[in-house]
């Protein structure tokens, strides 16, 4: 994940199986296409447990979510991106989904 950022940003493991990636001054377009990257980079990686004579390859869903002028606070913030995350999960899992307000209710 981390090879897929900019040296500006961040990416910390948030949860148990979740990381979070602070992509400061991205817009939804750049903060999708990074996520697309991180999502290209890690189906592409073949990983051989012990023994293994074939590849293993991992999936990953991910969720992406920036700030707008609707958002009070960080948590509102993660909250999109793990609703968008959730989303992505409940479409099938392996892929990348962007919060989109026409898409997602919140509550007030």
């Amino acid at each position: 994940m981390s090879k897929e950022i900019r040296e500006i940003d961040l990416a910390v493991r948030f949860g148990g199986e979740e990381f979070l990636a602070i992509l400061p001054d991205a817009s939804l377009e750049s903060a999708s296409l990074v996520a697309e990257r991180i999502w290209n980079a890690i189906g592409a990686m073949e990983n051989f447990p012990a023994k293994a004579t074939t590849p293993i390859y991992v999936t990953v869903s991910l969720g992406v979510a920036t700030w707008d002028q609707r958002i009070t606070d960080n948590d509102m913030l993660v909250a999109r991106a793990d609703a968008a995350l959730y989303s992505a999960k409940k479409h099938g899992r392996n892929r990348v989904e962007v919060w989109q307000p026409r898409l997602f209710q919140e509550s007030a």
